[in-house]
């Protein structure tokens, strides 16, 4: 054609808007796949955290995959992912469109190339999933490409180019490592194209091989050459990140075996311990059900075997990644393969059918027979996707579906109702044998492509009656979070502690996300291992939030997070993968039956716990402390909370955060029938006079009362022994100061009582002196009077343990 070039760059550009739109379409519906989210994770660590970035980039692997989602991450954000497989499928289907041209193919395959693309559901959902199966495709056509170049023209320049497209297969999947095995004859056969004897495989030129030195060695030494030639790159660039991987792990193959850069990994370790699966490389449906399923998915494969009859060398090349790629996604000994494998059989093959243009069927009967097959193609997908996808690809599809005319919803799902529900079909799939029946072949698919699914293996009774209580709100694991009041919290802001803005649809990992959104924070981080909870850290999308692995000092962290996190997510006691998450496994008391924390949240994937957060910002003074008092300051504070008790205090000063700045608790002593109790009072703004601060009110709709105080003035009640303190329990103590002289300890003393302290006590530890006030059971109220006292003096007041007795 003409314009043939014009149209694929028009078409290829149409391409990427329909998968962009598609992409936006699953974007709004909260969809996200495993692998997108583990891509989006990482792109969130390198761009925004604070932790070493060097390994997330230098080692993350499929590395190739992983660096087109960097690239992305600045222009498309969350659907990074997203779009680096849109960009991907446009530059195959416009490869695919230029070797159309080349190879002067009837216009029909270009109708059914367009076709294809366009409205195969495999492809699109390859196109807007965010995996990296886009790379494996791409690299696998241009690989081929030069390879039957080569076969054909016994150029270095294709072989070389061949070597640099198969370096690209394995940073994308290990497993193409081994295909160099079977390309090896095939460059040998074209070495011996150059020998004087007609043929490699005659037996003349056998014996020649071996009795005449001139030709045993340049059969030798051209065969060395071109090894050498086709795998100088692949083996440079492997070994290159072999050293990176030893730089940063001192594990020369870390990215085959650590969950941290590598998401397959546990996927790999679930599917081997699932009960009934074992690790044989055998198929178990028969056959011919396997071959069956193979011509209806991939309708172009039998139609390139015939155009290839006579051309089986070159049928030999186009059939080994193919051969690679489902002997491992069929080495689980199920019987399963997931639509990629299909895919991938159907594009090359369709590769294959432009390159072996000159085949034994005519130009324009060819042409004709794809765009039929095209269509067929299509239509099974389509039924594959409705009836024996894997519910990720399910899930995608119907949110596709839903946008679509309702005439090809009737087509592909069935006749519609008056009421709008549908009557689906039965599978066309359904006369396939297997010793599965069809609800555990679902389940196993879940399996593989989202390990973190934990309703593996669980019966509907025990999935309809699960459900898991905290004093706040009630999960299921079916249907979301339902809030309810608790009699037993006081105070009129405890009543509506974070219901508005939870997700109430039914992925467990966004749920976490926003539930962790609302109460995390830089100051207040989430101790977690991005091995297992990635999908969660991505969707939360505030990476600082997060104390990961990669921090220097997580191990310190992980041993004691009452001391450096203020909350623990770890995957629920029901999930299988508990055994694959470093902080449930190491953290002092979580593989216990009596977990030490507090639950906040389960939703039967994930657990959410709260710690003490004891925030030491400084761990000793060396030098002497010497308090400089600010000058006597008078303001007016409004009320928003009231509370008898320290901890709901401080729920409600994280609940209110968010609508108020300037929030603080201030302690409050109370009498009454000549009892003493503190009453902690979250309170905002600084106000010059009480009418300023009754307008502020007024305009914000508050009807709370207004809290008087006066800046420097300390009730010295509230560092006094409590009436129910036990010295036999845990105890705390605040920590004015530490000092290296008795001297210095009385100065600071005696500075600290002109500031309004007399309950003030020089303790000794270590051959230091400290400055101590306060004895209290309650840790949380020692952290909130810890922290009012810093406000009040501009100084550090930290928390000191106390010795048990």
């Amino acid at each position: 054609m003409k314009y043939s070039t014009v149209y694929g760059w028009v078409i290829s550009a149409a391409l990427f808007v329909w998968m962009m739109w598609n992409a936006w379409i699953l974007f709004q519906a909260d969809f996200y796949t495993i692998e997108a989210l583990f891509y989006l994770a990482k792109a969130q660590i390198v761009y925004d955290g604070y932790f070493p970035k060097l390994p997330t980039m230098g080692i993350t692997y499929p590395l190739v995959s992983f660096q087109m989602v960097l690239l992305m991450y600045p222009l498309a954000g969350a659907m990074a992912p997203m779009a680096a497989s849109s960009l991907g499928i446009l530059v195959i289907f416009r490869y695919l469109w230029h070797l159309s041209d080349k190879a002067d193919v009837h216009p029909l395959f270009h109708l059914s190339l367009t076709l294809f693309f366009f409205f195969n559901p495999a492809v699109i959902y390859m196109g807007v999933s965010g995996s990296s199966f886009y790379m494996i495709i791409l690299a696998n056509i241009v690989l081929l490409y030069h390879l039957l170049n080569y076969l054909d023209t016994s150029s270095t320049f294709n072989l070389a180019m061949a070597g640099i497209f198969y370096s690209l297969l394995i940073f994308v999947d290990f497993i193409f490592l081994w295909v160099f095995i079977f390309f090896l004859p095939v460059i040998l056969l074209v070495v011996s194209r150059n020998l004087e004897f007609s043929s490699f495989f005659e037996l003349q030129g056998f014996k020649a091989l071996f009795k005449e030195s001139n030709l045993r060695n340049y059969f030798i030494g051209k065969s060395i050459a071109s090894i050498f030639m086709f795998t100088i790159l692949p083996g440079a660039s492997i070994l290159l990140y072999l050293f990176f991987n030893n730089l940063f792990t001192d594990n020369f193959f870390d990215f085959l075996d650590n969950a941290n850069y590598n998401f397959r990994v546990i996927e790999e370790m679930a599917i081997g311990n699932v009960a009934g699966v074992q690790q044989d490389f055998f198929f178990l449906s028969s056959p011919n059900n396997f071959l069956l399923s193979i011509i209806l998915l991939c309708p172009f494969l039998p139609l390139l075997v015939i155009n290839a009859v006579r051309d089986p060398l070159k049928l030999y090349i186009l059939f080994l990644p193919i051969t690679i790629k489902f002997f491992e996604i069929t080495r689980m000994n199920i019987p399963i393969i997931i639509s990629q494998g299909y895919l991938l059989v159907s594009v090359v093959a369709f590769f294959g059918l432009i390159q072996l243009n000159k085949g034994v069927l005519s130009r324009r009967f060819k042409g004709v027979l794809v765009a039929v097959l095209a269509l067929f193609s299509i239509w099974f997908n389509h039924k594959y996707f409705q009836f024996e996808s894997t519910h990720e690809e399910r899930q995608a599809y119907h949110e596709f579906m839903d946008k679509a005319p309702e005439t090809l919803r009737t087509l592909f799902f069935g006749r519609t109702d008056p009421l709008g529900t549908t009557q689906e079909r039965r599978s066309p799939f359904r006369f396939f044998s297997s010793p599965l029946d069809q609800e555990e072949v679902r389940e196993l698919r879940s399996v593989i492509t989202d390990p973190q699914n934990t309703d593996f293996g669980l019966t509907a009774d025990r999935q309809a009656t699960e459900s898991v209580q905290s004093p706040l709100l009630t999960t299921s694991r079916n249907s979301g979070f339902d809030f309810r009041y608790d009699p037993r919290i006081d105070g009129f802001t405890d009543r509506t502690l974070l219901p508005e803005l939870l997700y109430t649809g039914d992925n467990p990992h966004l749920q976490t996300a926003v539930f962790l959104r609302e109460i995390s924070s830089s100051e207040n981080r989430v101790l977690a291992d991005d091995a297992t909870a990635y999908p969660v850290i991505a969707l939360h999308g505030r990476i600082r939030d997060f104390a990961l692995p990669y921090e220097n000092d997580y191990i310190t962290f992980i041993s004691n997070p009452e001391f450096y996190a203020g909350y623990i997510l770890i995957p629920s006691r029901e999930s299988f993968y508990q055994r694959f998450d470093m902080v449930y496994n190491v953290a002092p008391g979580l593989g216990t039956p009596d977990i030490p924390y507090r639950i906040l949240f389960d939703n039967g994937v994930w657990m959410v716990l709260e710690t003490v957060n004891v925030v030491r910002l400084a761990r000793e003074l060396t030098t002497l402390f010497v308090p400089e008092f600010p000058e006597t300051e008078t303001y007016h504070s409004v009320v928003l909370a009231s509370n008898d008790q320290s901890d709901l205090a401080r729920r409600n000063l994280r609940r209110l955060r968010s609508r108020y700045n300037d929030l603080q608790v201030l302690p409050v002593m109370t009498e009454a029938d000549g009892n003493q109790w503190i009453r902690w009072r979250v309170v905002t703004g600084r106000f010059p006079d009480r009418e300023s601060a009754v307008r502020w009110r007024v305009r914000q709709l508050a009807d709370e009362d207004l809290h008087y105080h006066t800046h420097t003035t300390i009730d010295n009640r509230l560092f006094q022994p409590a009436e129910t303190f036990d010295r036999q329990l845990q105890s705390w103590s605040l920590l004015l100061g530490r000092v290296n002289r008795e001297a210095d300890a009385e100065q600071l003393l005696k500075l600290w009582g002109e500031f309004g302290l007399s309950e003030l006590r020089i303790g000794q530890e270590e051959g230091e002196y400290l400055l101590l006030t306060g004895f209290y059971n309650d840790f949380i109220a020692a952290e909130l009077l810890a922290g009012y006292l810093s406000r009040q003096s501009f100084q550090r007041v930290l928390i000191h343990e106390l010795p048990a007795r």
